[in-house]
């Protein structure tokens, strides 16, 4: 044979999808000795506290198994193994879990693993020895439970270091072919770091006193850059109506501009202030009525329309905003919307 699948064809071996062969099935048997190994899969439990989970496997180390079943195994972890018995025997792998303690030891911050019982055992497991003057945050006699928060503080004065973030600043670069209101980031920021190193005074586990000594920027902060608009709008009634612009900005793609302007026209025009009946765009002022239809898509009352801005009395693209909103979520699309109007005459 030329290569170890040949080998194990010749003498009638299969090989199963879940088993291990070392070398590989297609390893070539170059060597005049070559020695196979096949470590066959089997059903493995894994019971991790109270879940289990069943996979096949061929793994032989605990931490292998429980990978197979998607678990990490830590060190602290205590594992049981045992066969079953019955029509379904498996391998089961029961695993009794380290409770874990997150520690602050004289500042520095870390995540602990443990199957001891009190602090006390803890520490001696750890091989933290306490100086004198240190003092913790619970007492050394008090049973473990997981995710606890233990600390322990050296009294007097000591250094420590943090990282801390420095924020990033924004700068605004104004465009007058934008209208007021108009906002677009151009470059996004980005937070730098620093590392700053505190001489601190600790006194029966409280910080009285803390001094800066050094400062390192490790990363320098990225500004943000935005666009703001400047151009004024234009009234309506009193100025030219700008349809493009307004439905550019109010977010509609262009895609939809026919179904928009269909239903524009054929509600209450390019008017954001005409009254239902109204002959013409008429301002009435700062009030809007109550039962009857407001605005370009006559909304009725027009005061819904304040869920998308409270410039909704006389701003156009603030009731194309609201518009979108109200065709999107009950039609689905401005596309279906116009479907409607033109087959029902109203929507």
């Amino acid at each position: 044979a030329k290569t170890v699948e040949d080998a194990l064809r010749q003498k009638n071996i299969a090989v199963g999808e879940y088993d291990m062969i070392d070398p590989k099935i297609d390893a070539e048997l170059a060597d005049s000795m070559t020695f196979v190994n096949i470590r066959r899969a089997r059903m493995v439990s894994v019971v991790d506290t109270h879940e289990e989970k069943r996979v096949i496997t061929a793994a032989g180390s605990d931490s292998s198994m429980a990978s197979a079943a998607g678990l990490e195994l830590y060190p602290e972890d205590i594992v049981k193994k045992s066969t079953s018995s019955g029509e379904d025997a498996a391998l089961e792998m029961k695993i009794t879990r380290a409770k874990v303690v997150n520690l602050s030891l004289y500042g520095q911050e870390m995540t602990l693993r443990t199957q001891t019982k009190t602090v006390e055992d803890l520490l001696k497991e750890k091989r933290i020895e306490l100086a004198p003057d240190d003092t913790m945050n619970v007492d050394g006699e008090m049973e473990i439970f997981s995710q606890m928060s233990l600390k322990i503080y050296r009294n007097g004065i000591q250094t420590i270091s943090a990282t801390e973030e420095i924020p990033f600043e924004t700068q605004e670069v104004q465009d007058d072919t934008k209208y007021v209101g108009y906002r677009e980031v151009q470059n996004a920021g980005a937070n730098g770091v620093k590392s700053v190193v505190y001489e601190v005074n600790m006194q029966n586990g409280e910080e009285v006193a803390r001094t800066k000594i050094s400062e390192v920027v490790v990363e320098s902060p990225v500004a943000q850059v935005e666009i703001v608009g400047t151009k004024p709008r234009s009234v309506p009634w009193t100025g030219s109506v700008d349809r493009e612009a307004w439905l550019r900005e109010a977010g509609i793609a262009e895609s939809d501009w026919g179904y928009v302007q269909y239903i524009i026209e054929h509600e209450g025009s390019w008017c954001p202030v005409r009254w239902q009946n109204d002959r013409g765009c008429n301002d009435h002022g700062t009030v809007a009525p109550s039962r009857l239809g407001y605005g370009m898509f006559q909304a009725t009352p027009g005061t819904k329309m304040a869920s998308a801005g409270s410039d909704w009395l006389t701003n156009p693209v603030t009731q194309i905003r609201w518009a979108n909103g109200y065709a999107v979520g009950r039609y689905g699309s401005w596309e279906k919307a116009y479907n409607f109007k033109t087959t029902k005459g109203w929507w």
